[in-house]
């Protein structure tokens, strides 16, 4: 019989709310949390395809017009960086206002992405779960704990949340502490799309756990 631990964890990340929860529950509460957490992701990822449909014509300024003070700030700017050795043939910038365009250097060119490709990664994220999506990974036993020691395995029960690293071993491993578990005398267990460290082969994931919780 695999018995269900109550843990819980959270992260919140810019505009993107992904929580990292540990955590079981029966199975009349979860048909109840189901339908009100459905409930509230239709809403939410209609809200956000809304905003990911208004997104869709970022160019809609001329680009021949910009506004000239920020145009000033924004040449400065980049002729700082051509000092520091990152040409202005390698930076593309594009900033405008509803429809009146503040500045543009290459701003139509394609250019290799930076850090910015975080926004699409984001709107797609918001469209496909909504703000307040659950990233669940469940941690049960299949024995008793008697002193200190489960008498049995720890089981991982992976569900594909892709921010478990080495602090939350360490943090699950401290509140197992924290529930008397110190020893394990059965296997460690992973099931499920269990992702360690952004690694997604199960033996690799697993052999991370397992040195996040001995620590």
């Amino acid at each position: 019989m695999l018995n269900l631990f109550n843990l819980n964890a959270a992260r919140s990340l810019a505009l993107l709310t992904l929580l990292i929860v540990v955590t079981g529950c029966s199975p009349e509460s979860d048909s109840t949390e189901s339908s009100i957490n459905e409930a509230e992701n239709t809403t939410t990822a209609q809200e956000a395809k809304e905003v990911v449909e208004k997104t869709n014509a970022p160019l809609s300024a001329s680009p021949d017009n910009p506004n000239p003070e920020t145009q000033q700030q924004i040449q400065q700017y980049l002729n700082d960086l051509a000092a520091k050795g990152f040409g202005k043939e390698k930076q593309g910038v594009w900033m405008q206002t509803g429809d009146t365009l503040l500045t543009n250097h290459q701003g139509t060119v394609p250019l290799s992405a930076a850090s910015i490709t975080k926004v699409a990664t984001t709107l797609v994220a918001l469209e496909t779960f909504g703000p307040d999506y659950q990233f669940v990974t469940q941690i049960g036993a299949t024995g008793p704990i008697e002193d200190g020691v489960l008498q049995g395995d720890l089981v991982i029960e992976g569900g594909e949340d892709p921010f478990f690293i080495w602090e939350e071993a360490i943090a699950l491993g401290n509140t197992l502490n924290e529930m008397g578990i110190k020893r394990v005398t059965g296997n460690l267990v992973v099931i499920g799309k269990f992702y360690m460290n952004f690694a997604t082969d199960t033996l690799t994931t697993g052999n991370l756990l397992k040195q996040g919780l001995n620590r």
